[in-house]
């Protein structure tokens, strides 16, 4: 569809068909099916210099991305900082008093990831609970 209706993001949400919004056909465009945004797995040397990019600009996402010149996106570029590079993530083994901590309140919030890290409180992700 977008060969045949290039950016027409409302008339590719009706041929769809499947009552779509014109903004979350865009969003996946942008964010995935996009075949020069990148799929591969980060290396080393990306990683590196997303760092170094974050340092140079907190949460400027969108030129994150453009300066790593990686073809990744903003999206890409934050889930990868928030999730995995950020330093102040605990990536240490669970102590027996984390685990202990997290069962409790895996009762109290059930399959609410991010709330049981927040309340945690010991710099885990949603990922890591």
């Amino acid at each position: 569809l977008m060969a045949q209706y290039p950016n027409q993001w409302a008339k590719i949400a009706e041929e769809l068909g499947t009552n779509r919004i014109s903004q979350q056909c865009l969003t996946k465009w942008t964010q995935g099916l996009n075949p020069s945004i990148s799929h591969i797995p980060w290396t080393e040397e990306e990683a590196e210099q997303l760092q170094t990019l974050v340092a140079q600009y907190p949460n400027q996402w969108a030129k994150i991305a453009e300066e790593l010149g990686t073809n990744r996106t903003s999206q890409q570029c934050l889930i990868k900082w928030s999730k995995y590079l950020n330093p102040t993530i605990n990536h240490a083994p669970w102590t027996e008093e984390e685990t202990e901590q997290f069962r409790a309140l895996m009762v109290q919030y059930p399959n609410q990831w991010a709330k049981i890290a927040e309340v945690l409180g010991t710099n885990r992700t949603s990922q890591q609970c």
